[in-house]
């Protein structure tokens, strides 16, 4: 019969625990102390621990003392972990869910993902694009929108890449359009595109970086 580790205790200044006396990742190991590497105070895996510290039963739990600290397991990180098991969604997955928005026209799933004060086309010295202009705020950024839809037709949107760290996403995509008054072709290999996020996971500033020149010539009668 294997041996289970459930209501393992240790590590409470780190907040962290580890099981004892082996088990499945750690066959034979000293029951005294934290060999394994990711357990959680009360059965399972969240925590790393110290491999120093001791571990007791539930049947011999540590003696408190007015300077041991209560461990504190964080309610939302508790249920998250081991209910859902999956990571908080990061930036990446929100502009990967963007472009897939985009892809089937569902312009208000990405508007509802901007900040209220976002900055779109940030930097822009207002390249004479109509679509590629600068705007303040996200009932603006709807113009965009609906510029882009009424001059112009998209026959490839394809991101190639999307790179993230920190609060910044760079998205690489190639990029195929008509304008609809010409009937010219404008093609973007290679299209960037530049998505910063704050702290609540909205995009707080964007911005194409584009051929310009490519789209002006294009919009030339």
């Amino acid at each position: 019969m294997k041996r289970r580790n459930a209501g393992v205790k240790c590590c409470l200044r780190a907040q962290t625990a580890e099981p004892a006396g082996g088990g499945r990742n750690n066959p034979g190991a000293d029951p005294g102390i934290c060999s394994g590497r990711w357990v959680r105070p009360y059965g399972g895996c969240l925590y790393p621990c110290r491999r120093t510290a001791l571990c007791r039963s539930p049947q011999a739990p540590p003696a408190r003392t007015a300077a041991s600290p209560i461990p504190v397991v964080p309610p939302g990180l508790l249920r998250h972990v081991v209910h859902n098991r999956r990571p908080i969604m990061n930036n990446v997955e929100r502009v990967e869910q963007m472009y897939a928005a985009f892809g089937r026209g569902a312009i208000p799933e990405i508007l509802e993902r901007l900040a209220e004060d976002v900055e779109w086309e940030y930097g822009s010295n207002g390249a004479p694009v109509p679509w590629l202009q600068p705007r303040k705020g996200r009932a603006a950024v709807t113009g965009f929108f609906q510029v882009l839809a009424e001059q112009v037709e998209i026959t490839e949107f394809s991101p190639k890449a999307i790179l993230g760290q920190g609060d910044l996403v760079v998205g690489v995509i190639d990029v195929r359009a008509r304008v609809k008054a010409t009937g010219r072709v404008v093609p973007e290999p290679d299209e960037v595109h530049l998505w910063y996020f704050n702290q609540q996971g909205l995009v707080r500033k964007f911005r194409h970086r584009a051929d310009t020149w490519a789209a002006v010539e294009a919009l030339k009668p």
